[in-house]
């Protein structure tokens, strides 16, 4: 499409329609300074120029969306300061593009998307992903050098780790995407490699597996950590919203003790809502009473770590495999006394929506079906699986 040269400013550029394929138009005073318009509707801010070879080269300034017309004429204008100095600053993009290493990239993904955005258990999580699985078949790799062959080769190569294989190359992908993001390449080669297929993992424990389960506690001498897996059987909370919990989330409410669960300490949430409100069952209280006794001064957590009343703990893990063991249960996750939790309540008549609201499910439509439940009904959900489990 051929027209004439503007004066590239927020105006003009918001009135260029987009047609059936991608035209330019340049700036009448800046030479070389345009806006290319996709039939998309995209509009890219870039400078045109030759080096000193006599190539033509195109540097990209950014999208018309995200830069301001003068930011992108002063960027341009820069550019072409680097041609007039001798440097072709297109070249050395590429250059510096090509020489950065998915180590590097890793780093820039954490302190530019993962640090800021996710929970800090996620990003432990991550950090773990990388060490054990990617950091040393890709850690020094170029990323620009990676190819969906060299994916689908670290795929092949982790069969008997499937579940981590997967989750450690949508680590990857999502790093790649920044990558795409940031000028580093042009394409993502995790995306058409195919990964393993995972069973479903839940299960629901019967009473007598959790009748067990509760005498292999009473036997283990992480008392606290014990506690904490009681009170997981009791609410159907996740392991993290538990370690979490702290003597100032449980208040009175009505006469009866709730659990006032931060949104910060929860997967997920309903849109606007800025907490749940948890009920507990006679038993659930009567274990937080009981550790009241214990509450320490010098923190806030109810479930501290045994190296400290002053620290917090990351997992469960090692009491978890102790008690699974001893009770038989091996293969059991912490994360299946959730699915237990619900199932229990399903299995007693309970409806859906009422169990949803108690668990914290972020389904809005789900939301809106169960937003009259009282707290008198939902109590209901916390007593029946405490009886249930007996």
């Amino acid at each position: 499409m051929a027209t004439k040269n503007i004066k590239i400013g927020e105006r003009t550029v918001a009135a260029l329609l987009a047609t059936g394929r991608d035209y330019k138009v340049f700036d009448e005073n800046l030479p070389g300074f345009h806006v290319r318009v996709q039939p998309s509707g995209t509009k890219t801010y870039a400078v045109f120029y030759r080096n000193h070879s006599g190539k033509q080269r195109t540097i990209t300034l950014g999208r018309t969306e995200t830069v301001k017309a003068e930011k992108a004429r002063r960027m341009a204008l820069q550019r072409l300061a680097e041609v007039s100095g001798g440097n072709d600053p297109s070249l050395e993009r590429q250059l510096q593009r090509r020489a950065t290493t998915v180590s590097t990239l890793f780093d820039h993904y954490l302190e530019k998307h993962a640090i800021p955005n996710k929970r800090p258990r996620s990003v432990a999580g991550d950090r773990i992903l990388w060490r054990l699985h990617l950091e040393p078949t890709f850690g020094n790799m170029k990323v620009a050098a990676i190819g969906r062959d060299d994916v689908e080769a670290f795929i092949r190569s982790k069969q008997n780790r499937k579940g981590a294989a997967n989750r450690a190359v949508a680590l990857l992908s999502t790093m790649m995407n920044f990558a795409i993001r940031w000028e580093q390449r042009a394409d993502n080669p995790c995306r058409l490699v195919r990964r393993y297929e995972e069973l479903p993992k839940e299960r629901a424990l019967t009473p007598k597996e959790v009748a067990k389960l509760r005498s292999a506690l009473d036997a283990d001498h992480d008392t606290i950590g014990a506690e904490a897996i009681r009170f997981l059987i009791l609410t159907g909370a996740r392991r993290g919203e538990v370690l979490q919990a702290t003597w100032s989330q449980f208040r009175i409410n009505d006469g009866a003790m709730v659990w006032v669960v931060p949104r910060e300490n929860l997967k997920a949430l309903a849109k606007g809502q800025r907490e749940l409100v948890r009920p507990l069952a006679k038993e659930a209280v009567a274990l937080i009473r009981a550790r009241e006794k214990f509450r320490g001064n010098d923190t806030d957590l109810v479930f501290p770590s045994l190296l400290g009343s002053d620290q917090g703990r990351y997992d469960l893990n090692a009491i978890w495999k102790r008690v699974t063991t001893r009770s038989g249960l091996v293969g059991v996750r912490v994360h299946d006394l959730r699915h237990s939790f619900a199932s229990a309540a399903f299995n007693a008549g309970l409806p859906l929506d009422m169990i949803g609201k108690v668990l914290g499910h972020a389904d809005v439509r789900t939301t809106q079906r169960y937003a009259h439940a009282n707290r008198a009904s939902l109590q209901l959900v916390a007593d029946t699986v405490s009886d249930f489990y007996g």
